[in-house]
C-alpha cells in the first residue's frame, strides 16, 4: 500500500469544525505483536454508535494525527476491514493495517503490544455518514 496516496487523499478530507464529544466507553484498540497477531478491536459503544456490522472502514489521516473510522467512506484511500464477533466489541484481523498505522503515526509499542485510543469524538460528514474522529496522540495501554 502507497502510504503518499493515503495522505494525498487525507489532505482533501474536510473535517467539521464543531464534534460531539465522544464517551468513554468508546474505544479503538491496535495490537500488535509478531508472537500473538495484529488486530484492531472496536468497543461495544463504537460499533453500536457507528452501526458497525461485518465490515468497518478506516481512514488514517497522519497529517491530523487522527484515524476517521465510520460502516463506509467514500474515500479511496480509505481501508476497509472485515469484522468479527469479540466479547467486548467486534476485532479485525488486519495485519497490514496494523503496520500501516504503526507507521504512519510512529506509534510507540517498544516493549508493549496493544494501544488503547479513547480520544474520540463523533461527528457526521457532509454526506450525513456518521464517523469516530480517532487522535492518534492518546494511545496508552502499557500492557504486554
Amino acid at each position: 500500500m502507497d502510504i503518499s496516496k493515503i495522505e494525498e487523499a487525507a489532505k482533501a478530507v474536510s473535517l467539521p469544525k464543531t464534534f460531539v464529544p465522544g464517551f468513554n466507553y468508546l474505544s479503538f484498540n491496535i495490537v500488535n505483536s509478531e508472537k500473538n497477531g495484529r488486530r484492531i478491536k472496536f468497543s461495544r459503544g463504537l460499533v453500536s454508535t457507528l452501526g458497525l456490522d461485518n465490515s468497518a472502514a478506516i481512514l488514517p489521516v497522519a497529517q491530523m494525527d487522527l484515524v476517521i473510522v465510520a460502516k463506509q467512506l467514500s474515500f479511496p484511500a480509505a481501508i476497509t476491514v472485515q469484522l468479527k464477533d469479540d466479547k467486548e466489541g467486534r476485532i479485525a484481523y488486519a495485519s497490514a493495517t496494523v503496520q500501516l498505522l504503526t507507521q504512519l503515526f510512529s506509534l510507540p509499542f517498544g516493549q508493549r503490544v496493544s494501544l488503547s485510543f479513547t480520544n474520540i469524538k463523533i461527528t457526521s460528514l457532509s454526506d450525513g455518514t456518521t464517523v469516530a474522529l480517532i487522535d492518534m496522540n492518546s494511545g496508552s495501554n502499557p500492557a504486554t
